[in-house]
């Protein structure tokens, strides 16, 4: 008994994507680094606290960027919340595909001690 060549297929393409991944995740962080210290210099309101916190104390935050923030906060609790969902699905996914690899492996682990136990 040999494997089916759907498996096959499955079995190669986790073998790409698992090669490809430290490329891709590389890109990635580097591109929300890079994202991030940008946000930190051009629109510290945004992203830094500590400059909010200190226009707040010293009455120079503009009404208008505090009316601003006021109304994005909940799109962006929304949004987060969004995320995690969908990061969450995600594993969902990640351990399907595991419990499929685990369960292709202990095939040809079973046809191999077959073939062992014929010799």
């Amino acid at each position: 008994m040999s494997i089916s060549s759907s498996q096959k297929l499955f079995v190669e393409k986790r073998e790409r994507l698992a090669k490809s991944w430290p490329v891709v995740g590389i890109v990635l962080l580097a591109m929300l680094t890079a994202f991030v210290v940008w946000a930190w210099l051009k629109t510290p309101y945004l992203i830094n606290p500590w400059v909010v916190f200190e226009s707040l104390r010293a009455g120079t935050l503009p009404e208008s960027t505090a009316n601003l923030m006021v109304a994005m906060l909940p799109i962006v609790v929304l949004s987060l919340l969004f995320f995690a969902f969908v990061v969450v699905l995600l594993f969902f996914v990640a351990f399907s595909n595991e419990r499929r690899l685990i369960r292709l492996v202990r095939k040809l682990d079973q046809t191999q001690e077959v073939l062992d136990g014929g010799k």
